[in-house]
């Protein structure tokens, strides 16, 4: 993963090295409703976006549990001037 000012870049580990728009899924901050990490896997988190009329979640496994918890809080600011008072329940 790959997180900038307005997007999160997932590139697929197979071509994290290079960079490839065709295989890269650019998801905008304004489109992520909910970003959790597991209280029982720690190195693992989830994301959920709403698109058009769905949502649709990932699960990634990050190397440790900092780096788990790094990406859900630099994605939590991310996601911050999108966000409205209610913060939905994913689960």
């Amino acid at each position: 993963l790959i997180l900038d000012e307005e997007y999160m870049h997932a590139i697929p580990a197979e071509s994290a090295r290079t960079i490839s728009a065709e295989k890269t899924r650019r998801i905008p901050f304004s489109e992520i409703v909910g970003c959790k990490q597991n209280s029982r896997h720690a190195k693992q988190f989830k994301v959920v976006i709403f698109r058009d009329t769905a949502q649709k979640r990932y699960d990634w496994i990050a190397q440790t549990a900092a780096e788990a918890a790094e990406i859900v809080e630099e994605t939590t600011k991310g996601m911050e001037p999108y966000r409205h008072n209610e913060i939905p329940d994913f689960g």
